[in-house]
Order: structure tokens, then C-alpha cells, then sequence
């Protein structure tokens, strides 16, 4: 799919508390409301943020997502997937 489905995801959900809240309660129906894949849906589930920074998301809006859906506390947890190569890289 593209970066763009992804990055509307994540913003919506940081603009609208309850759809925050709507993500946390429910990741994968959250996911399913936009025109995102089995295999990006699964990236973000598992937060391999390397691979969805690879796809072209935007990182400050994927750190963002991150830290509001985790926490500002995580942010070790953050940098240590964000500086992991991504699977795909050359």
C-alpha cells in the first residue's frame, strides 16, 4: 500500500483523542478502517518501526504515534528498533 494510508492512520488517531483511545482499545479494527495491509498492519503491531520508517513514513509522526500510544518513557525502546536495519535494506 503506500505510506500515505499509514501516516492518515497515525495522525488521525494523534488529532482525535477518542480515536487514540479507539487504536489502543482495538489495534487491528482501528488498522482495518484504513487502507492498510496484512503486511503493514502486522509491522505496526509488532512496532517494527525500522521497517515502517523504511516505507516512507514520516518519523517524526511514527515517533509521535509511538510515544502516544506507549509512552514517553519507551523511547530507549524506540531508538533501539528505529536503529536496527531495516529487513529489506540493501
Amino acid at each position: 500500500m503506500s505510506a500515505n494510508a499509514i501516516e492518515k492512520a497515525f495522525w488521525t488517531a494523534l488529532s482525535d483523542p477518542g480515536q487514540l483511545e479507539r487504536y489502543r482499545s482495538d489495534s487491528k479494527a482501528y488498522l482495518e478502517s484504513f487502507n492498510i495491509d496484512s503486511g503493514e498492519r502486522a509491522e505496526i503491531e509488532a512496532w517494527d518501526v525500522a521497517e515502517i520508517a523504511a516505507r516512507g513514513v514520516n518519523p517524526l509522526l511514527l515517533l509521535s504515534f509511538f510515544s502516544a500510544v506507549k509512552s514517553p518513557r519507551d523511547l530507549p525502546e524506540y531508538l533501539q528498533k528505529i536503529n536496527t536495519p531495516p529487513r529489506n535494506a540493501a
